[in-house]
């Protein structure tokens, strides 16, 4: 079953932005009400903030993650 985006969101990153910034930002877009965060995830490849981007977020439950 395909099930769309109701609501999205696109966080930009700056290049050795701090993990924790990123999940701030995704956070800020939950309390305001999107169901979905797409990441341009370029700046993060090789990194483990990638994988720990990512457990975070479908913890959360009820998130689409779009990468």
């Amino acid at each position: 079953m395909k099930s769309q985006v109701r609501f999205g969101c696109r966080i930009f990153l700056s290049a050795n932005e701090p993990f924790q910034h990123i999940v701030q930002r995704a956070q800020l877009c939950e309390k305001h009400g999107f169901d979905s965060v797409l990441i341009d995830d370029h700046p993060l490849y090789g990194t483990e903030a990638k994988q720990q981007l990512l457990r975070m977020l479908e913890k959360r439950g009820g998130w689409k993650i779009l990468l």
